[in-house]
Parts: structure tokens; C-alpha cells; sequence
């Protein structure tokens, strides 16, 4: 049992999918690269020098991609189970293993000190924050009332610069 402590611990960054031991990471300090983000909500846990690469969502009735405004200004950004989404005509579509090694090399020259931004990644990664900021939990309350610091992680570049629609 100790051993997934020990070697998250001595990792130079981790890549986990949207499960309980990418916390371990967090409170570690170890920067988590987290894949196949489904509820959306978890990005809000992660750290500055984390990133996350979303699932996409399909929906079935309008035969596309549902945007991120259409999904943090509804209750798609808080489904916790698959009858959810089935329940609502969306399909979840897993990362590729592209989108995966993309981020993982982000990770590893942001941490190297390589990363060179392309001219309009802070710009996608301000507009998906601000996207983000706009939802609210099935209580009611805001995101951006709970976090004042807003959303610290960043989406991976690469996913972003790739699916910009999905930003409108």
C-alpha cells in the first residue's frame, strides 16, 4: 500500500485520470497532469502547475460537441454518473492518446523550463476560466463566490489550440 504513496512522491509529475489519487499528488505537491476530466467541477481542486484535459461531450440531439458555455451554464458541469449523461442524450468521448501525450509534454517543458507559449494560449486559457467561473452547483452557489483566486490549473494548451469551438 505504501508504495503508491512512495512513488507519487518521488515522481516528477503524475498523470492520472480524474480519480482519488491525483489528490494524493495535490496535497504532495506533485504536479498532476489530470486526464479524461468528466466532472468538469473536479479542475476546481487542481494547482497552478497542474493541467487537465477535459472529455469532450457529444450530444446526441444536436449531433455535435457541446460547448463549454452550453455545459458550465447548465447542470452538465456537475453530473457525477453516466446515467446522467445518457439520461440527457450526451455521449462522453475519452481522451486520445494524442491529447494525453500532448499534455504530458507540456508538463514535462513547462517543468524543464522549454515551454514556449504559441501567441494565443493565454487568451484560450483566460476564456475557459471564465467560462468555468460562470458555473453553478446544484446549491445554488456560484464558483466564483468559492473561489476568489479563480481556477488555478491550465488546460492543456494543445487541447485548447485544437478545439477552440468549443470555447464560443
Amino acid at each position: 500500500d505504501f508504495l503508491d504513496i512512495y512513488l507519487i512522491a518521488n515522481s516528477r509529475f503524475v498523470i492520472f485520470p480524474h480519480s482519488g489519487l491525483k489528490h494524493l499528488a495535490i496535497v504532495l505537491r506533485v504536479p498532476v497532469v489530470c486526464v479524461n476530466v468528466i466532472c468538469y467541477i473536479g479542475i476546481y481542486y487542481l494547482q497552478n502547475i497542474d493541467i487537465c484535459v477535459p472529455k469532450k461531450l457529444w450530444s446526441k440531439e444536436s449531433n455535435r460537441y457541446l460547448t463549454f458555455r452550453e455545459i458550465f451554464d447548465s447542470d452538465i458541469a456537475t453530473f457525477t454518473t453516466s446515467m446522467l449523461y445518457e439520461d440527457n442524450g450526451i455521449e462522453v468521448i475519452e481522451n486520445t492518446s494524442e491529447e494525453i501525450l500532448d499534455a504530458a509534454t507540456e508538463m514535462e517543458m513547462r517543468l524543464s523550463g522549454t515551454w514556449l507559449s504559441e501567441d494565443n494560449d493565454e487568451e484560450l486559457q483566460n476564456r475557459f476560466k471564465q467560462l468555468a467561473l460562470k458555473c453553478v452547483l446544484p446549491d445554488g452557489t456560484l464558483i466564483r463566490d468559492i473561489l476568489p483566486d479563480g481556477i488555478k490549473c491550465k488546460v492543456s494548451s494543445q487541447f485548447l489550440r485544437n478545439n477552440k469551438d468549443l470555447l464560443n
